[in-house]
């Protein structure tokens, strides 16, 4: 085993979020990849993650890559292909699966947390502190009811979304518990 596929390495590597989607942009899946990752699915043309299990950079069986773009913080991936899939989680892939994407959302919010690595925009976040974080999420939700289109509504939403699930992090509220009092409100 070489040292860059060890677990010790992975927890070392940066890792980020890489959100595949199709050519609508409609979430077709999302995995953890380090720079190692990204430059395999670029070089191969198909997506490859990081293995959350064993740290290996694997293929994540999605594809092909149509390309990769480096947002702040994170990559998106755009696939060419189907839009819904199944969910393959004994690979760390969700395919499909809202719900799930938000889950590992807030999966790669705490490990960011827990790791805070140097250049993150989330360990800005967390730096920064409770009243910094929920700042900004205010401003996203602002932002959000302002939006005036429907590309602006979902861009915008994706930005709260996300600046919530640090709001909740930071607050040790597993966002499991907000989909619990959901569940309770609709079965009133």
């Amino acid at each position: 085993m070489h040292k860059s596929e060890t677990k010790e390495a992975f927890v070392k590597e940066a890792v980020f979020p890489a959100v595949c989607v199709d050519g609508e942009g409609r979430v077709v899946g999302a995995v953890l990849q380090n720079e190692k990752a990204r430059d395999k699915s670029l070089e191969q043309k198909e997506v490859w993650m990081v293995h959350p299990a064993t740290g290996r950079v694997v293929p994540a069986g999605m594809g092909p890559v149509v390309r990769v773009v480096q947002e702040e913080g994170w990559v998106r991936v755009v696939v060419r292909g189907e839009g819904r899939g199944e969910v393959r989680e004994e690979e760390g892939v969700v395919r499909g699966d809202e719900g799930g994407v938000l889950e590992r959302l807030e999966g790669v919010v705490r490990a960011r947390r827990s790791a805070m690595p140097e250049g993150s925009y989330t360990t800005h976040l967390f730096s920064s502190g409770g009243e910094k974080i929920r700042k900004k999420t205010g401003e996203e939700a602002i932002e959000l009811l302002l939006a005036p289109s429907r590309e602006r509504i979902v861009y915008e939403a994706a930005d709260f979304l996300y600046h919530l699930m640090v709001l909740l992090v930071w607050e040790g509220i597993a966002f499991r518990d907000v989909l619990e009092e959901l569940s309770r409100r609709f079965d009133r």
